[in-house]
């Protein structure tokens, strides 16, 4: 696990579970986040909420309650902290593997066929950042990929 840190942190992220991270800072810096993400609705006037005046027709990204904002935001916070000349610090969950490790690793599988390089690149990045999202073509071999994930988190975690 990285940190990235200054000497006086105003705001830090952790990662809570695999959809939130926490952001751990003042209220009057959550109540800056909360207004930061939060955008209107198209359309939202012609909603029964919103003419009911149950909704203010407002999508709100950061829950000021539990200090939550989605895992795919994480950079996006950070982006506001620069923004706005806070300090901050995030704890990066990227796992320290290199590429020769990962590649002895499938070679060890005994695959029927040799793995492309792109094939190898996706199964590396997968592992490192342990969480992807990886946009293959048809027929690109996405199920040895996956068959290398599973085997990989099966064996080793």
């Amino acid at each position: 696990m990285k940190l990235f840190t200054n000497n006086k942190t105003d705001i830090i992220i952790t990662k809570k579970n695999d959809v939130y991270v926490e952001v751990k800072c003042d209220s009057d810096i959550a109540a800056e986040l909360s207004e930061y993400f939060t955008m209107p609705v198209p359309g939202a006037r012609f909603m029964p909420a919103y003419k009911n005046k149950v909704w203010d027709g407002k999508i709100r990204l950061f829950n000021v309650n539990g200090n939550l904002i989605l895992f795919g935001l994480r950079f996006a916070v950070v982006r506001f902290a620069r923004k706005h000349k806070y300090t901050f610090s995030i704890f990066d969950n990227s796992k320290d593997i290199d590429r020769g490790t990962m590649e002895q690793f499938v070679k060890a599988l005994e695959l029927p066929m040799e793995p492309r390089g792109y094939q190898l690149d996706g199964i590396y990045h997968a592992i490192k950042h342990s969480r992807a999202l990886l946009l293959s073509p048809t027929a690109s071999g996405k199920s040895l990929i996956i068959y290398c994930l599973v085997r990989y988190y099966m064996e080793m975690m």
